[in-house]
């Protein structure tokens, strides 16, 4: 399933008349509850529904219960929860730190990477992360052709056409699916003339 985009539109600064450029953002079909994490997993193994539950819910109090003890808790696969301080301005040496001088704990989260090439690949992303651009109303946008970018180990964006995106989903507070596409080859693209390179993308994904 592709991840969707659409176009917003932001405001330069310090321009006068202000001028306005549009740029895509993720585009969110809705929230996953904990219930739809266990209707799914249950649908997808032996567990019950309640037993899957259980096992988040235990979960959840061994996560907090480790970070109240001072532990940073690695989760498989997302990345590693912490707590980090917010503190107040600084003083001249260190026997003058005391706890009043922290305003709030508040939690962290850096999530799991591999370095591959000298490029971050996030492990919450998978190895293929396909786009594809929707309306408001988050509809895919009628186009003949919509692409599909990857990070090339080198740094370059390649594009993949796809022959008919998705035109059919279905949403009863989770997104039940959308439909096949196929991809074809196409040209590499390069830079744009007076861009010497593309903007970074969350994740390096590796030649197929």
């Amino acid at each position: 399933m592709p991840q969707a985009f659409q176009a917003r539109k932001f405001f330069i600064p310090k321009t006068d008349p202000k001028q306005e450029v549009y740029k895509p953002v993720p585009y969110y079909f809705g929230t996953l509850s904990t219930q739809d994490a266990a209707d799914q997993i249950a649908e997808e193994s032996s567990l019950t529904k309640g037993d899957v539950l259980n096992v988040l819910d235990r979960y959840q109090r061994y996560v907090i219960k480790n970070l109240q003890k001072g532990y940073k808790v690695e989760l498989l696969g997302f990345g590693t929860v912490y707590n980090r301080f917010v503190t107040e301005k600084g003083v001249a040496t260190a026997p003058e730190v005391k706890a009043t001088h922290i305003r709030t704990i508040v939690p962290g989260f850096s999530p799991s990477y591999t370095i591959l090439n000298g490029a971050r690949r996030y492990s919450l992303l998978g190895e293929k992360t396909s786009l594809l651009k929707v309306t408001i109303l988050g509809t895919p946008v009628e186009a003949k052709v919509t692409k599909r970018s990857r990070l090339t180990l080198t740094g370059y964006f390649e594009t993949y056409a796809r022959c008919r995106i998705p035109t059919r989903f279905a949403q009863t507070g989770m997104l039940r699916a959308l439909a096949a596409v196929s991809s074809l080859d196409a040209r590499p693209l390069r830079p744009s003339k007076g861009k010497p390179s593309f903007p970074l993308i969350s994740a390096g994904i590796p030649n197929s």
